[in-house]
């Protein structure tokens, strides 16, 4: 095998590495979204819950 052989497979395996760590850097962006996402429904979730136990300051004229 001479240098061409090894250049073949050096761009083969930085081509596939360069695709892995492209598919993890994706993976951890949804993951990142996704419990930003989880927290904004906990947060507004909790809010709404707070406004509907709370009494109404209004009659039934309103």
């Amino acid at each position: 095998m001479g240098f061409r052989g090894m250049n073949k497979n050096l761009s083969k395996d930085c081509l596939g590495l360069r695709l892995r760590v492209s598919g993890l850097h994706q993976t951890w962006k949804w993951l990142h979204q996704t419990e930003a996402v989880h927290e904004y429904l906990i947060s507004f979730t909790a809010a709404n819950s707070a406004s509907s136990t709370m009494p109404k300051m209004c009659n039934d004229e309103c």
